[in-house]
């Protein structure tokens, strides 16, 4: 699972109706996601964020590293952090969000929360998560723009499917894709790298319990894996996290033999 700490302005949190309208952009951008293939959760914590400094057209460096390196020096463990901002503390005109990249480790957006505009919100939200793939798979060994075969794959991709008619055409979405793609639906760009983040953020987490090997997924309960070689296999798979593996007391036992077959 990929975790996004959202930071959502407080001057939406104390309003039942933003809120609501943030937290259901929220959850159509999970199920774009989920529905090709890649599973991401957020955790949503209020901050006030009226008081943050404004560059020009952007939130201060400064303020953003100070902000990330106190989560980090917290300890707390995600892939993104997302701030989303009301719309009056929004000082970038004629701007919707900023992905901005890595903060002590962590991938920054900055998001206008449009207010009544649900539809907005939940495209930016997704554009902006977008150009941040390219950054931990590109540290996992891969050129995302050489791997589609782009020149590049924000100005081509990210911004190509959103700004329809500009660095994409649809013949060059057939080579990709194997088909046309719609605007501002990321659908075929996140199947497409599904697979690798499937890599990077395995689905299961590797833990031991007395002498046995079990993988714990997001549903909490524990998978016994039958030997080590259904062990590597899962790993290779990027089924199974290649971290070292979490020492445990105790499981969630659900019952359920983990093996693999080999076709012949």
């Amino acid at each position: 699972m990929i975790k996004f700490l959202v930071r959502i302005d407080t001057a939406i949190s104390f309003k039942d109706d933003y809120r609501k309208q943030v937290e259901l952009a929220l959850h159509q951008q999970q199920d774009t996601y989920r529905l090709n293939g890649v599973n991401i959760e957020y955790e949503i914590i209020p901050q006030y964020l009226s008081n943050a400094p404004w560059l020009t057209n952007i939130v201060s460096y400064s303020w953003m590293n100070v902000e990330t390196l106190k989560l980090k020096q917290s300890g707390y463990k995600a892939y993104s952090v997302v701030y989303i901002f009301a719309e009056e503390n929004w000082k970038a005109e004629g701007i919707g969000g900023w992905h901005v990249g890595n903060y002590n480790g962590y991938q920054v957006q900055l998001i206008k929360g449009f207010k009544n505009n649900l539809l907005w919100l939940t495209r930016t939200l997704l554009m902006e998560s977008m150009h941040s793939w390219d950054t931990p798979i590109l540290n996992a060994g891969i050129n995302l723009s050489e791997y589609l075969g782009v020149n590049d794959y924000d100005e081509t991709l990210v911004h190509g499917m959103y700004w329809q008619g500009t660095t994409l055409s649809q013949e060059e979405s057939i080579r990709i894709f194997g088909k046309e793609y719609e605007r501002y639906d990321y659908s075929l760009l996140i199947k497409k790298l599904s697979p690798l983040l499937a890599k990077i953020f395995p689905m299961y987490k590797h833990i031991i319990f007395g002498t046995e090997q079990y993988m714990r997924g997001q549903d909490g309960k524990d998978y016994h894996i039958y030997n080590l070689a259904i062990l590597d296999a899962l790993k290779k798979m990027g089924i199974l996290s290649t971290a070292d593996p979490e020492i445990v007391t105790s499981i969630n036992d659900s019952g359920i033999e983990i093996v693999c077959l080999t076709k012949e």
